[in-house]
């Protein structure tokens, strides 16, 4: 039998960015949301689901590759919303907005990926962090995410990270695997 991990690939936000949305979504102290705690706010790129342990290494070099010919480029904010769209809400995201070099990296890394992902990826490409997760979409009614926005602008994207999902009493614990600057020019 095989051991697996849980990756995805993820962009990390600016610290100050986590701190921002921290405090927003402490504005909504509702016992039945279950909001993501800041070391864990980020924007996932690609979710590969559970891969064999010893595929690791060859994730990280279609990783490194993939880099080493994307540019780095921003990802300007844009709103808080109930997700995911078109659907009953049961999530918060933070979303960005539309980004052609965002949409290339993505799209590249599922085609390079393709035979690691132990799900179908999502076609909608949109940039987001998810905020928070919730099962009963009346909670929705009791959050209203449009009193308050965030004041944010764009950051600079200079990398991605490989990152394990692991589940422990407390919660989600993501751990970051390796960290793969973008380095081409644009």
């Amino acid at each position: 039998m095989y051991m697996t991990k849980r990756l995805f690939v993820s962009i990390a936000l600016p610290i100050e960015w986590q701190d921002v949305l921290m405090n927003y979504c402490e504005q909504f102290p509702l016992k039945d949301v279950r909001w993501t705690s800041k070391e864990n706010i980020h924007i996932t790129a690609c979710f590969l689901g559970d891969a064999e342990e010893e595929r690791t290494g060859e994730i990280k070099e279609k990783l490194k590759e993939l880099c080493v010919r994307t540019a780095p480029f921003s990802l300007a904010f844009e709103k808080i919303s109930f997700a995911p769209p078109g659907m009953q809400a049961r999530m918060v995201w933070a979303v960005f907005e539309e980004s052609n070099a965002y949409r290339r990296l993505v799209e590249e890394m599922q085609k390079e990926l393709q035979s690691f992902l132990a799900v179908e990826p999502h076609k909608e490409i949109i940039p987001h962090a998810t905020l928070a997760r919730f099962k009963n979409p009346a909670l929705a009614q009791e959050i209203d995410i449009t009193k308050t926005q965030c004041a944010l602008s764009a950051f600079d994207v200079r990398s991605v990270e490989l990152m394990e999902s692991r589940l422990d009493p407390a919660g989600v614990r993501y751990e970051k695997l390796e960290t793969f600057p973008l380095s081409a020019y644009a």
